[in-house]
């Protein structure tokens, strides 16, 4: 099992990847300009800036939301998604490595369990 995390990140991937297409697919493009585009946020569709709607009724002026190019949040995906990936992969090294007594309960043994 020195690769069961890999294992199970790939076949999580595959198997929500079209769930993740379905309910995201229509909007992905929208957001995606919106958050990477270099103009105002209020030249947004909505004249609202993205990401601020609870600012709505709040005393505060609106604030414009953060803009980054793609590149920016490319690869910032891509670190989140790779950190976490080794975050999880360390735990599953530490866990194989610790005895198998570490993970479970211990189980008492009943000295009356051969009585009826």
């Amino acid at each position: 099992a020195a690769n069961l995390y890999g294992v199970l990140t790939i076949i999580a991937f595959i198997l929500s990847l079209p769930f993740a297409i379905y309910y995201e697919g229509a909007s992905f493009a929208t957001q995606w300009a919106l958050a990477t585009s270099k103009a105002s946020a209020a030249a947004s569709p909505s004249g609202i800036p993205p990401f601020s709607l609870h600012l709505l009724a709040s005393p505060l002026p609106p604030v414009s939301s953060p803009q980054v190019g793609s590149f920016w949040l490319t690869r910032q995906m891509a670190l989140d998604g790779l950190y976490y990936y080794l975050y999880n992969e360390v735990a599953f090294i530490a866990l194989d490595k610790a005895r198998p007594h570490l993970r479970t309960l211990p189980q008492k043994e009943n000295p009356r369990a051969d009585t009826p």
